[in-house]
């Protein structure tokens, strides 16, 4: 029974982990992203890496896996999460309210502890050009739940980095306690590159997101949506996603 918890956990950080690079939306304009995520020791796989695409308003977001099949698309203004497989042209779709349930009767609460829970946030001194911006170096550490994230964050783009806070609280705190979160809502910059490494029992995880490219530019709503040729389907508690051929 303990490993089947375990699985089901690392089978939902496969969807979720790539996400913690992203859910900073910007306010000086619509953001576009592109990024490589590299994934090691999720659910015994070796380590992989695959391109991901993420277009952002202040209250939506979408990122495509284009590797793994599947797009998961944000909507803070209609309170939904929708989950789109690209191949099968479905999509699942639940309420944040219901996100968050779900999470807490998998047992998968990533930031789970309690408000007087060590968070140390730690800006190093050190500093690097990533992907033509200037960035600053951020160590974050929650040691009561095994989880050290490593962010290079620049000030070169305009963005609400309060916005940041609402999405991670849309999540049930699913990744961070809310100490957590409003600490990393003070930050100031857009993280270039974010490094998480992440342990659940004996299975030992990390994920590194890494900005290729990054613009802002206007974004139609209709990228928010699924496609008029997708179909509703109920939804499930994800499994290891397909591997590209």
């Amino acid at each position: 029974m303990v490993r089947v918890k375990y699985l089901k956990k690392a089978a939902l950080l496969v969807l979720l982990l790539p996400l913690m690079g992203a859910i900073v939306p910007s306010t000086g304009g619509d953001l576009y992203v592109e990024q490589k995520v590299t994934t090691s020791g999720i659910l015994g796989r070796p380590t992989a890496t695959s391109p991901q695409k993420i277009w952002m308003t202040k209250d939506m977001l979408r990122c495509e896996d284009p590797d793994h099949y599947r797009a998961v698309i944000f909507r803070l203004d209609k309170n939904l999460i929708l989950m789109l497989n690209t191949v099968q042209k479905t999509y699942q779709e639940l309420s944040c309210e219901d996100f968050r349930k779900m999470c807490q009767m998998g047992g998968f609460r990533f930031g789970e502890t309690p408000e007087t829970g060590e968070v140390i946030i730690r800006k190093t001194g050190e500093k690097q050009k990533i992907c033509q911006c200037n960035c600053y170096q951020v160590l974050v550490e929650q040691p009561q739940c095994n989880m050290r994230t490593e962010m290079w964050l620049t000030e070169d783009i305009s963005f609400d980095c309060t916005l940041f806070q609402q999405y991670l609280e849309t999540m049930g705190s699913t990744f961070h306690s809310k100490k957590a979160i409003n600490q990393w809502a003070a930050l100031k910059g857009y993280p270039i590159k974010t490094v998480t490494y992440w342990t659940i029992g004996n299975i030992t995880m990390n994920s590194t997101c890494m900005v290729t490219n990054i613009s802002q530019e206007p974004i139609p709503e209709s990228m928010f949506s699924p496609p008029p040729d997708y179909q509703k389907v109920p939804f499930e508690m994800p499994t290891a996603p397909p591997e590209k051929n």
